[in-house]
Formats: C-alpha cells, structure tokens, sequence
C-alpha cells in the first residue's frame, strides 16, 4: 500500500476502507461517512527517549488527589498504628507515678478504692528506682484505714536487706503505734546493720504501748546494747521513752549517758527523776553536779523547785547556785 493511500475504519461496522488522500467525502456501505482520524493504520513506532519524555511531560495526580482516593486504606493503617503504640507503651511502663494517684477526700483513701491505692503506693516503695515518691507514697500509707492488712505488707517487704525504702517502712511501723508491727520489729532488733538495729528500737519506742516497753526493758537488760540504743529510744521523747531513759538513771554504769540524753532531748517527763538522782547522797558528787546541768536545762517551777532545794547541800549546793544564778532564778 503506497503512502497516498491510507486505511479506514467505520466507526459504525468496522469495515475497512482504502482511502487515496484527497479524498474528501467518503461513505461506507452502511451510510457513515468516514473520519480519517479514526485511522486503523499502524502506530508508527517511535523513538523510546521520546516516549519517557512525553510520559514525564503528561500530568501526574496530586498528593491531594492520591489521599483522597486511598483516605480509607490510610485511616486503617493510621488506627493499627496508634494502636500498636499504645500497646508498647503500656508494657514498657514502669507503673503510674504517685501523681497520676488519685487519692479522695481531705482524709486519705477512699474506702472504694483503698485497696488499690495501698497496693500502688506498697509497689512504689518496693521499687528501687523510685525513691523519690517513697516519702508521698508513705505519708498516703499512713493515711490509710487497712492498718491490719498494711501492717502485714509491710513487715513482708521489709525483711528484704538491699531495699531501698527499708529504714522508711521501719520509721512507717512506728509511726502506725500498733502492736501487731512488734514480731517483725523484734525481728530487727538482731539485724546485722547496726544503723537498722537502732531504727527499730525507735520504732518500738513509739509505738508507745506496755508489750512494746516490755521488749525493749529486756534488751536494755545488757549494759552495751542499752548505752548505744539510748540516743535513738529518748530522740522519741514520749512515756515509754522517758521510762526506759529514767530506769537507766538508777543504773551508775548508764547513768551518764541517761543524763546526757535527757539533757539534749530535753526530756520533761524525767524532771523528777533527775532531781531525784541530784538529791541522792549515795550518787557520787560528778553525776549529781551532771544531773544538777541537766535540771538547768529544764523550764518550769518543778525544775526551779528542785534546785532549790539543793541550795543548802554541803556537796551539790554550789553547782545548785551557779545554775540558778546562770538562768536568773536567784
């Protein structure tokens, strides 16, 4: 077929035609006049760098397009994804800070959620990597009515001798003066750490109660274990204290360090016992004149009373004058 010829095809049956050019005005057998652009001729081949040039140079769809098209395929895959994060998230987490408790009412737990707000706060303190919430986690403890249940959580993690917060549940059983803390406190009292051993005998202390005086007035049995437990039983500074430091009073060989420690403590409820060793004869003169400092330490007229009283000894009467003297009571 020469170039001047070109072939037809009949948009409306499909037969084909050979047309010369020039031809102008041409019907097929069916009645459609013929359109030389329909031509059924070859494509002509073309140059392949031609052809990516020409696809690069037709325009693309948007992104604006392209979201629109696939906006659902994109929120599924956005939805597993924020759910897989917050998946992680929680089993990577180390538990709620003590900030994200929260607690009802002016007067501690509520009784709704008590339960599990102490179980929070006992996780906090047996989690060494949160010491700095143990002191909000204790105080919030304290607060709490489960003494019983409490009690018993806390003398169970306590044994433990590397936690952190063990010194802190020691001070917390005290601090809760009840007697169902004694058996493990007793416990304590043979730890090896000598710093555990004088925390628990402040703890006893405070719990202020006949059983706990009685444990401890049997450890004070030994001379060497009560002249290093006296600082930390009198800093208490309550009944059982000044019972336990005024027995030591009577005892020459801790009479020294009981005077010493009613001295810085300030230790009111000794006053009569103090002058009573001050006024006592058979003491030698040192720990009377000691025990005369002590009572110049001490407000009130009891304390001037007793002093006075000494003013006339022929051995004490001296040290008697200069306190008074000193404080301005002459």
């Amino acid at each position: 077929m020469s170039d001047d010829v070109q072939v037809i095809e009949c948009s409306q049956c499909g037969r084909l035609h050979e047309v010369a050019s020039g031809e102008t005005r041409i019907e097929c057998e069916c009645g459609q006049v013929l359109d030389d652009s329909a031509s059924a001729a070859p494509k002509a081949a073309t140059d392949p760098a031609t052809d990516a040039v020409e696809e690069a140079a037709s325009p693309s769809p948007s992104l604006l397009e392209r979201l629109r098209t696939n906006w659902r395929t994109l929120s599924i895959v956005g939805a597993v994804l924020i759910a897989a994060g917050l998946l992680l998230a929680f089993l990577h987490s180390p538990g709620p800070t003590f900030a994200e408790l929260k607690f009802k009412g002016r007067g501690g737990l509520a009784a709704k959620d008590s339960r599990i707000d102490v179980e929070t706060c006992l996780r906090i303190l047996e989690d060494d990597a949160r010491t700095k919430e143990h002191l909000a986690a204790a105080d919030e403890l304290l607060q709490s009515p489960e003494t019983e249940f409490l009690i018993k959580r806390l003398s169970e993690m306590v044994v433990g001798p590397q936690l952190a917060s063990r010194e802190l549940i020691i001070r917390m059983l005290g601090q809760m003066g009840d007697d169902r803390a004694l058996p493990v406190l007793e416990n304590l009292l043979t730890d090896g750490d000598h710093s555990i051993v004088q925390l628990t005998a402040s703890a006893m202390a405070q719990i202020d109660s006949a059983s706990a005086e009685s444990v401890l007035r049997e450890q004070f049995a030994d001379p060497a274990w009560a002249r290093e437990m006296l600082p930390a039983v009198s800093m208490v500074n309550n009944d059982t204290a000044a019972r336990l430091v005024a027995s030591c009073l009577k005892r020459p060989e801790l009479r020294l360090v009981a005077i010493k420690e009613i001295r810085l403590s300030k230790m009111e409820r000794c006053l009569n016992d103090l002058i009573a060793v001050a006024s006592d004869r058979s003491v030698i003169e040192p720990d009377r004149v000691l025990a005369i400092e002590a009572l110049g330490t001490c407000e009130g007229k009891a304390a001037r009373r007793g002093l006075a009283n000494l003013l006339e000894d022929t051995k004490v009467g001296w040290k008697a004058r200069q306190v008074l003297d000193e404080k301005g009571r002459l």
